[in-house]
């Protein structure tokens, strides 16, 4: 994954996230990779509402196939 990934939530329903920054934990045993997601919510209108911001590991997001997204 790399910033400007779009992401989902699988804790919350209709959320979805785009990847703003990564950073690398160098004080932990594997160096670990962390992402920056804003998560938004898109509205009926395709506007969009965010929702927050967060730091997360790899294994906390999924990867989002944008060809299924309702138009």
């Amino acid at each position: 994954m790399k910033v400007g990934d779009f992401i989902q939530s699988s804790a919350f329903l209709d959320q979805s996230g785009i990847i703003l920054e990564t950073d690398v934990i160098s004080n932990q045993p594997d160096n670990e990779t962390w992402f920056l997601v804003h998560w938004f919510t898109v509205m009926p209108d395709h506007s969009m509402r965010k929702n927050r911001s967060e730091w997360l590991r790899r294994y906390e997001i999924e990867p989002r196939d944008l060809t299924d997204v309702p138009q």
